[in-house]
């Protein structure tokens, strides 16, 4: 069962098209909403999980940049990837440390700037994350899981 969990604090971003920002820009507009919520400060975070589905930004270790920028660097922190399901992977992951007792405090993190990749290849990409994460996945092994002869549409 492990200890009791909450959320105690949200913060959420400027949402659309955003050129103005880079990705830890974007993030940092979260954090430091949800950080005032929840009455804290980010230093008091014992670890950080960062929901980011995509490899279509232009920063590859996002996760590693958030925290740089939020100026907390060295906290464990764990990059998480479900494809559509990644913001509640993301929430499970925090719970679960929470609840084991591996942390106090969890800072989790969705960002995603999808339009800093060409059209076709996002398109492509999401294509992928439905392929692997969606009905045609199996129990088996992955040296026994097979592909679905048609590829879903979307």
């Amino acid at each position: 069962m492990g200890r009791p969990v909450a959320i105690v604090g949200t913060g959420h971003s400027k949402f659309g098209v955003r050129n103005d920002v880079n990705i830890a820009e974007l993030a940092w507009e979260a954090m430091r909403e949800a950080a005032s919520e929840a009455g804290i400060e980010l230093k008091d975070v014992d670890q950080v999980v960062v929901g980011n589905a995509g490899g279509w930004s232009s920063e590859y270790l996002s996760s590693i940049v958030l925290l740089e920028y939020a100026g907390i660097s060295g906290k464990p922190v764990y990059r998480v990837e479900a494809a559509c399901a990644t913001g509640s992977a993301a929430i499970k992951a925090a719970h679960d440390a929470i609840a084991a007792g591996e942390a106090d405090l969890v800072l989790v993190v969705g960002v995603e700037k999808m339009n800093e990749s060409p059209t076709p290849i996002v398109v492509e990409m999401i294509g992928r994350l439905v392929t692997t994460s969606g009905s045609s996945r199996t129990s088996a092994s992955p040296s026994q899981a097979t592909t679905p002869s048609t590829p879903p549409r979307i």
